[in-house]
């Protein structure tokens, strides 16, 4: 490994400059769409909510070529500053003037030159030389000065070797980034099993009875109407608001804290419990509950309120899922009253018509959550584990310390293949019954049998997200998890295959904001009411609606 500049390796380009009336945000012949620093995203670019500006506003060099390491440049954040994501296949577009293009050089891998943009190293760099007084600004010196290590062999880059680094890079990133996904599942198949089994709570499919929610809770307790004085120090005692709730859980990592004293104030009335439910009822976070979790001391802040289910009535894992469920947060939201900052009244909340399944279904329902909350936390962890070794194994590829002599690039496509194997391969199970849910239009076959012979070869083929669907998601085996999908998209595509895009699809195949659903998603474990025997994937699986 060698330390060289940047500005021996890539050249620079400075976005687009453009008046604010040449924007529009729908595409028009003779326009070009625009990337700005939201489109940035953790795992790649991202093409939703861009603007277009007109061709002649456009450069050569400036637009996106495959490759290219698209750098935001300007921001009144830090955290915004210097977020990088390269162009993995042809886009027909340009970038802003708060954003910059790092363009590869002869000899350099852009996928390795693209994973240094993302080390704690490089972050750490621009967060200090950006910082400015108003906006933190990168400028061009900042970039070309940055020295980054590079495989050399008989006095020249190695690209062999940055291509085997870059490929370890994406595949422990991949692995990080399911697992990442496959938490976020989980947080969300809760609510699937809530209807489930339960109906949805405005249609009340089931017909059962309704009554004012007041009537399912033994406490309804709002917050004290003063502001808390917060503590510099922690001391144990959070005191939560709104922003302190995420996806139907309390997240207490940034919550602020409060002294005793200022605690034992603000509990006078009620001090919440293990389980009880915490709910925003103001701002523009009205209407998310969530759950006090196990040994928490906790306090009201502005904006929430909190229920008790009512024994032998409710319980509360029923009523915390009852508010997160779309419709009822519609007819929450229906109650908002007027004012600078939208709110509801307790008192509208507690006539809210709400329906009361059977005390013994909502016992079952929040056993199955009890079980799904293990589950999610050995996920977490696994989360974790991962982030931790993708950070490791990006330091020491970036050191030179990664032993890649055994990975094995293909001399026709100069790209890496597969890993030299150190024992004889075993002959792979028969694979599982396939049924075809997604019938393929008509006018995608011609295109899509051509791209099957070169797969029939063993040839890779670029990215294409009808093939993706139609030919590989389409007949899957039942059931097949996240990590399925995409260790057999990794295997048929010469790119890794964006993340984002297939967790998107899969998202809409689930009948996701009223869209007829193709899937279901479930937790795949069982236990055998004889022996307590526990069988299935423990994990969470996917399979065609019958």
């Amino acid at each position: 490994m060698e330390l060289v500049p940047v500005s021996k390796l890539a050249t620079q380009i400075r976005g687009v400059t453009y008046a604010k009336g040449d924007a529009i945000d729908t595409p028009r012949p003779g326009y070009v769409m625009l990337l700005r620093a939201n489109n940035i995203g953790e795992h790649g670019l991202e093409t939703e909510n861009v603007v277009y500006v007109p061709e002649s506003r456009v450069a050569s060099k400036q637009r996106l070529l495959p490759g290219d390491i698209v750098i935001a440049a300007s921001s009144g954040s830090l955290d915004v500053v210097g977020k990088a994501a390269r162009v993995i296949e042809p886009l027909d577009a340009t970038f802003g003037a708060f954003c910059k293009v790092v363009r590869p050089g002869k000899g350099v891998n852009s996928s390795y030159l693209a994973s240094f943009f993302q080390t704690e190293h490089y972050r750490r760099t621009i967060s200090r030389l950006a910082a400015g007084a108003n906006i933190n600004n990168l400028r061009n010196e900042h970039i070309d000065n940055l020295e980054l290590p590079l495989p050399y062999r008989d006095g020249k880059p190695d690209e062999d070797e940055q291509k085997r680094i870059a490929a370890v890079l994406d595949k422990a990133d991949a692995l990080r980034r399911q697992r990442q996904e496959s938490l976020q599942l989980t947080e969300k198949l809760l609510q699937s099993v809530f209807i489930d089994m339960f109906g949805d709570p405005v249609m009340n499919p089931s017909g059962w009875d309704t009554l004012p929610l007041e009537k399912l809770c033994e406490k309804i307790v709002d917050c004290p109407h003063s502001t808390p004085v917060y503590s510099e120090t922690s001391t144990g005692f959070y005191c939560v608001r709104s922003s302190d709730i995420q996806n139907g859980k309390l997240d207490l990592a940034s919550a602020r804290q409060v002294s005793e004293s200022v605690f034992k104030e603000r509990i006078a009335r009620h001090e919440p419990s293990a389980g009880e439910v915490i709910y925003t009822r103001e701002g523009g976070r009205l209407g998310f509950a969530a759950q006090v979790p196990q040994g928490k001391r906790i306090c009201l802040g502005q904006r929430m309120m909190l229920f008790k289910a009512r024994k032998d009535v409710s319980t509360n894992t029923f009523l915390a899922n009852l508010l997160n469920s779309e419709g009822i947060r519609r007819k929450v939201l229906n109650l908002v009253g007027g004012g600078a900052a939208p709110r509801v009244n307790i008192k509208d909340l507690k006539t809210l018509i709400v329906f009361q399944p059977p005390f013994e279904l909502q016992e079952r329902f929040e056993a199955f959550a009890a079980s799904l909350q293990t589950q999610e936390e050995s996920l977490a962890q696994s989360a974790k584990q991962a982030e931790r070794l993708f950070g490791s194994i990006q330091q020491r590829a970036f050191r030179g310390e990664l032993d890649l002599s055994r990975l094995v690039l293909d001399p026709a496509e100069d790209r890496l293949t597969r890993i030299a194997p150190t024992n004889p391969i075993t002959k792979p199970r028969k694979p599982k019954t396939a049924v075809r849910f997604l019938e393929t239009p008509p006018a995608l076959e011609p295109s899509l049998k051509k791209l099957d012979r070169t797969v029939q070869k063993g040839d890779p083929i670029p990215w294409s997200l009808d093939y993706f669907k139609f030919r590989i998601l389409a007949v899957q085996p039942r059931p097949f998890s996240f990590s399925d999908l995409m260790q057999k998209a990794e295997a048929v595509f010469e790119e890794p295959p964006p993340y984002e895009t297939i967790r998107d699809l899969i998202f809409d195949l689930l009948g996701q904001d009223g869209k007829p659903a193709f899937l279901r998603q479930r937790f795949d474990l069982q236990t055998d009411e004889e022996s307590s025997e526990i069988t299935g994937r423990k994990e969470i699986v996917f399979e065609p609606v019958s």
